[in-house]
């Protein structure tokens, strides 16, 4: 199980997936500021093999990280059930 932002330093989140995807099939969950519902980075990143996301709260919003950590491990238990095939796009 993996969790993977879009935003990295020296590879966009996407390119990662997909290699991961076509070599080492897992269960991925997106984290990341860009990735909100219906976007077409989350779009592409579903299509791709991820099995859900989750989008990074606001900073200054301390009321919600328990909210957002609790939203995380609700995902990363069903991520953990999945087994998902190659060659997902």
């Amino acid at each position: 199980m993996l969790t993977l932002d879009v935003e990295m330093p020296r590879m966009d989140g996407l390119d990662f997936l997909e290699r991961l995807m076509r070599l080492r099939p897992m269960p991925v969950l997106m984290v990341s500021s860009l990735t909100q519902s219906g976007s077409e980075i989350t779009l592409r990143a579903l299509e791709l093999g991820a099995l859900d996301f989750v989008a990074k709260p606001s900073l200054g919003i301390r009321n919600g990280m328990m909210e957002y950590a609790n939203e995380i491990a609700e995902k990363l238990r069903a991520a953990a059930r999945s087994r998902p095939s190659s060659g997902a796009a």
